[in-house]
């Protein structure tokens, strides 16, 4: 074979090779932007902490762990005698609180009379930059009554939570405007809000939501069905 015809088949091959690995990296980089891609679409908690193991079933088994997590002074909704007490530990900027928010509300619906709901403040500041001032923002609203309706705005505007966007829910609620400036401006409600965060540390929050229904914990965006089968088995 003459010299030529050799060296042409080794260029052919060079590029046969070549071309497979190019094949190939471009398979992996597919491969990897799936699974990504399906793992960032099934979360439904937001964390920048190293996670505490979570419940593998929505009963809880025996011996779980209950704790009381219930405060005197934080918003509550719902029955004073209610048989089942859901405490969540939210940020208001988090895309997996806005994914439970309409399940708790339906919830607060359906159930009432069954339910007593608690929110408390986990703002996740290093992901979330609007989550601290919202969380102030709703409880400067709960000093004049309106945190439920206060936080309703937030969640459902949850891509808006600039300075000048809490003013504005704040009017639309026809709130005090001097005395809620002052109170959000002034940082009236910063203590409670970390209070309420270092707190739910301590009860072992890693990120958001979390929720303690009747004391125990569970973590993460629960669907409604998850949710009803806790409520109704807790009042059986």
């Amino acid at each position: 074979m003459p010299p030529h015809s050799s060296l042409n088949s080794s260029l052919t091959s060079s590029r046969r090779v070549i071309v497979f690995a190019g094949v190939c990296v471009l398979v992996g980089i597919l491969a990897g932007y799936t699974v990504i891609s399906y793992v960032l679409k099934n979360r439904r908690y937001q964390s920048n902490f190293p996670l505490s193991p979570k419940m593998t079933s929505i009963t809880p088994s025996a011996g779980t762990q209950v704790l009381n997590v219930w405060t005197s002074d934080d918003p509550t909704t719902g029955a004073l005698d209610a048989r089942v007490t859901i405490v969540e530990f939210g940020d208001f900027e988090c895309p997996y609180c806005l994914e439970a928010y309409p399940v708790i509300k339906n919830l607060r619906t359906q159930y009432q009379g069954t339910i007593r709901l608690q929110y408390r403040d986990f703002p996740v500041s290093d992901a979330h930059p609007h989550a601290q001032s919202a969380a102030e923002a709703a409880e400067c609203a709960h000093a004049q009554g309106k945190f439920w309706e206060y936080h309703d705005l937030l969640f459902e505007n949850s891509a808006h939570l600039t300075r000048e966007d809490l003013g504005k829910y704040a009017r639309q609620l026809d709130l005090n405007l001097k005395m809620f400036n002052q109170c959000l401006d002034g940082r009236v409600k910063a203590d409670e809000v970390v209070a309420d965060f270092n707190n739910g540390r301590a009860l072992g929050v890693n990120g958001t939501p979390t929720f303690f229904i009747n004391g125990v914990k569970y973590e993460g965006a629960l669907s409604e069905e998850e949710f009803k089968d806790i409520v109704e088995g807790s009042t059986q």
